[in-house]
């Protein structure tokens, strides 16, 4: 819609629509030309100005039915694509955004990435003045941009139905068969929406950063578990799962072993794992890491609590051990709950794994050989 194939918009008002997309300043400056790339070295989009012999790039990670994931170099997508428009455009100016349903801030950390969630994108193009010319073409190009911006209302106004009364909308948190998907006239439109599109995770997802807010500001940001958490999901698994900040309890060679609380399909858990060992596939280190771990004795099966065994894979026993128990039923935790029930589910649920957490780090702590964290963390 920024190209100079599109006619809805003049050049004046394209301009500003890319430097309010970026919440770039730039004195209402209008761009001669905006070129655009998509699907370039894997980055959606990129948009190309000049200006003063100055080239600037203007780079879109535009996430809909996922979360930023790492890649094959280890790195995170926003981390990775940043560095493949620095190498090509190193003396001029970038801009960075990710846009996304919920918001997401990117996991990069050396350049910064704007965030724009969908919502904030409708309203610049929906405010943005629409071209005057009165011929067919640009008619018609005003007309597929309103169509766009139909959808992205769509979405949105879907997303906040389920986040208001999520018990409305309980097969959002179902994998129903696709067979089931193929006849979705008995559920709510909002629902017919959500499942044809695959945006179950995503719907998740946000819920869960609503939730998570709650239970933080229950704690008045004194919980250290809290301060950090990242929540994964995709259009391919129907679970999405809340993974809080993880604590440093040991070392083996590089590998550092630590301690994690997470939510998944109702079910709390605590992990004790060597990450970077468990995803490399090496026996020595799985085995060097899992016998460290095994020494903390974690096994204890009190107040509902099952511990899970490590699991066996094609180089021997992961370095990875935990203890899970679930909220209520497994598979109908959240069925006719509205959210403030959901919120307090959820927060006694952590409250029950924090505490669980603190007897397991007392008890590593009480073996001598065992000095690993200090008082202050447990």
């Amino acid at each position: 819609m920024l190209s100079e194939n599109c006619h809805a918009f003049s050049q004046t008002v394209k301009s500003k629509i890319l430097r309010q997309m970026f919440g770039v300043d730039e004195n209402n400056i209008t761009y001669p030309n905006i070129g655009t790339q998509v699907e370039s070295n894997h980055i959606d989009i990129v948009f190309t100005t000049k200006q003063n012999d100055m080239m600037t790039l203007w780079v879109v990670e535009n996430k809909i039915k996922s979360l930023e994931h790492k890649v094959k170099s280890g790195k995170w997508q926003t981390e990775e694509y940043a560095d493949k428009i620095l190498q090509k455009n190193g003396e001029g100016v970038n801009h960075f955004v990710l846009l996304s349903l919920t918001g997401e801030d990117a996991k990069s950390n050396e350049i910064k990435w704007h965030s724009l969630k969908y919502e904030d994108l409708y309203d610049i193009f929906n405010k943005a003045e629409r071209a005057t010319d009165d011929n067919q073409v640009t008619n018609r190009h005003i007309v597929i941009v309103d169509e766009y911006l139909d959808s992205l209302r769509n979405i949105i106004d879907s997303l906040q139905k389920y986040l208001d009364s999520p018990e409305q909308y309980p097969q959002i948190f179902h994998k129903l068969p696709n067979r089931d998907k193929e006849n979705l006239d008995k559920y709510r439109a909002t629902t017919q929406f959500v499942l044809s599109n695959n945006l179950e995770s995503i719907f998740q997802i946000a819920l869960y950063h609503k939730i998570v807010t709650c239970i933080k500001s229950r704690y008045d940001g004194k919980c250290e578990d809290l301060k950090e958490y990242n929540i994964a999901g995709s259009a391919r698994n129907g679970d999405a799962e809340i993974i809080f900040k993880a604590q440093t309890i040991g070392q083996v060679d590089t590998d550092k072993i630590t301690i994690a609380i997470s939510f998944q399909s109702g079910t709390y858990k605590i992990a004790i794992a060597a990450d970077a060992a468990y995803q490399s596939n090496n026996k020595d280190r799985w085995d060097k890491c899992l016998e460290i771990i095994s020494s903390y004795g974690i096994e204890e099966k009190r107040g509902g609590w099952k511990f899970i065994k490590p699991k066996t894979g094609k180089y021997g026993k992961k370095p990875r051990v935990s203890i899970t128990k679930q909220l209520v039923n497994k598979s109908k935790w959240h069925e006719g709950k509205i959210y403030q029930e959901l919120v307090d589910i959820m927060c006694d649920g952590f409250n029950e794994a924090l505490e669980k957490k603190k007897q397991i780090l007392r008890l590593i702590n009480s073996k001598p050989e065992n000095k690993i964290c200090y008082e202050q963390n447990i």
